[in-house]
């Protein structure tokens, strides 16, 4: 071939690579599912039935905490005797409350600011229900009876303590009884709770400190104060009401020696009573005997 001669032209063009210069057929075609056919196949891949699942539990989430099958209605209270059910029940603030909002723990420690409750324990019952269990503040009473001192059971059963034991001069009831105990003596529940309560609500409520516990079958049970008075309150079913006749005096400024809180109507005196193993008081007084409706 001569160096003039041009080449050859290829039978045929090679192929060209890249995109297309039409960018309407790059686009492919216009037309489009329809929306049922898109529908289908947005569930079909799981996505719709993820989002109807959700949808599902947000509605009922609103529907629980808006209705009113669900709202605080019952408020039970166990384990009080200081304070009334009422009380602890308005402390704990839940009834009306949807039960989805209520935080036990909160509740707990709004009652435990009560100084009449050492703990509290709080639990949701659906649909509507709360239980409130309270622990009060609590004394380890022990009986005397002669020189011997004695471990009292819950049903009131007697257990000799040693003497080298230390017990603090206010958790002992004093029996004033002369004959000696039997050996499977017991004492009335009611006249230990009723001395627990006393150890707490008398000097919280009157202000009064309380130096010893008596008992005896005429008088019931009995408190001395520090100073030197003696009330007497029998098997008490009433306490507030005694208690507020307590307050009363107290704040009229009234002085007694001897207090009787046993009957309807309360009786005061200004002079030591005879029959109760106190000490006397230094000065003596005519008799003198009031009463003061309850």
């Amino acid at each position: 071939m001569e160096e003039n001669e041009a080449p050859s032209a290829p039978a045929a063009a090679p192929p060209l690579r890249g995109r297309s210069i039409d960018r309407a057929a790059d686009r492919g075609s216009s037309v489009r599912p329809s929306w049922r056919r898109r529908l289908w196949q947005w569930m079909a891949s799981g996505r719709g039935i993820a989002a109807a699942v959700l949808l599902a539990a947000t509605g009922a989430l609103a529907w629980g905490m808006y209705d009113a099958r669900f709202v605080v209605h019952t408020v039970t209270v166990a384990g009080n005797r200081l304070v009334d059910s009422a009380t602890l029940a308005e402390l704990a603030a839940v009834r009306g409350e949807p039960i989805w909002t209520i935080e036990p723990s909160e509740v707990e420690a709004r009652l435990h600011a009560h100084p009449y409750v050492a703990g509290a324990r709080v639990t949701l019952h659906l649909p509507d229900e709360v239980q409130i269990e309270v622990r009060e503040p609590r004394h380890a009473i022990t009986w005397e009876a002669g020189a011997q001192r004695y471990a009292i059971a819950a049903d009131g059963r007697l257990s000799p303590l040693a003497a080298s034991v230390p017990i603090s001069e206010t958790a002992i009831i004093h029996d004033w009884r002369t004959t000696p105990l039997a050996a499977d003596a017991r004492v009335s529940p009611t006249v230990v709770a009723l001395a627990q309560m006393l150890l707490v609500r008398l000097p919280a409520e009157t202000g009064l400190a309380i130096q010893s516990l008596g008992w005896d079958p005429a008088h019931g049970l009995v408190v001395q104060t520090s100073d030197g008075s003696a009330l007497l309150w029998g098997e008490s079913e009433t306490l507030d009401r005694q208690l507020q006749i307590v307050e009363a005096l107290k704040r009229q400024q009234i002085a007694y020696r001897v207090l009787d809180l046993r009957g309807r109507i309360a009786a005061y005196r200004t002079e030591s009573d005879s029959t109760l193993p106190l000490p006397a008081s230094t000065s003596t007084v005519s008799t003198t005997l009031q009463s003061r409706e309850p």
